[in-house]
C-alpha cells in the first residue's frame, strides 16, 4: 500500500471551482433534456399549418434536431464530468 500513502509535506486546498461545476451538471443535464423535450411536444400539440405531408416532415425534422439536441448536451455534460 504504498502507493496511497500521503506525501511528505503535502498541504491539503480547499474544493475550487471543480466542485461547483459539478454540482451544476444534473440540473444542466435535466433543462438540457426537457427543453428539446418540451419543444417537440409543442410542435405536436400546436401542429404547423399545411398539408398532412408537410405537417409530418415538419414534426419528424423538430424531433431529429431535439433528439440531437438531448445527445449534444448529454455528451457534452458527461465531457466536463469527465474533465
Amino acid at each position: 500500500m504504498k502507493h496511497l500513502k500521503k506525501l511528505p509535506n503535502s498541504v491539503r486546498e480547499v474544493p475550487g471551482l471543480e466542485w461547483t461545476v459539478l454540482k451544476k451538471l444534473p440540473l444542466t443535464a435535466l433543462l438540457g433534456t426537457l427543453f428539446p423535450l418540451v419543444m417537440s411536444l409543442a410542435n405536436r400539440i400546436f401542429p404547423r399549418e399545411g398539408t398532412a405531408t408537410q405537417i409530418a416532415k415538419h414534426i419528424n425534422s423538430v424531433d431529429i434536431i431535439a433528439i440531437a439536441t438531448v445527445v449534444t448536451v448529454w455528451t457534452a455534460v458527461l465531457t466536463v464530468a469527465i474533465g
